[in-house]
């Protein structure tokens, strides 16, 4: 991830998140985001459909244990906490993926299409 994207974004959830809220990061990867928003106050439960994304998030927790939860998931299913209310669910850019057909790619929705 580019510095200057991450402090961007950072930037703008510093303005639009509540202060306190409760987090659902459902495309964590590593965790940057979700870490970040932990130590800020915010109760964070984190997952990523990739189980290495997951292991290297839970090294990290073990160093400097922040997040309230970490799960390999997809977040097209949030099986674990469908009952739960979240004030903010994080998808940073993990929705979408390239499908490739026959001379061009396809953007696409990974949930819907």
């Amino acid at each position: 991830m580019k510095r200057n994207e991450w402090l961007t974004t950072m930037y703008y959830f510093d303005r639009v998140l509540p202060p306190h809220s409760r987090i659902f990061d459902g495309c964590a990867g590593t965790g940057n985001y979700a870490f970040e928003l932990a130590r800020r106050g915010n109760a964070v439960i984190a997952s990523d459909i990739v189980p290495r994304n997951v292991d290297i998030m839970r090294q990290k927790q073990m160093q400097k244990p922040l997040l309230d939860d970490i799960f390999v998931g997809d977040i097209c299913e949030m099986n674990p906490y469908e009952d739960h209310s979240f004030d903010v669910v994080l998808c940073m850019g993990a929705f979408t993926i390239w499908k490739k057909r026959p001379g061009t790619w396809l953007w696409s929705n990974v949930c819907g299409y």
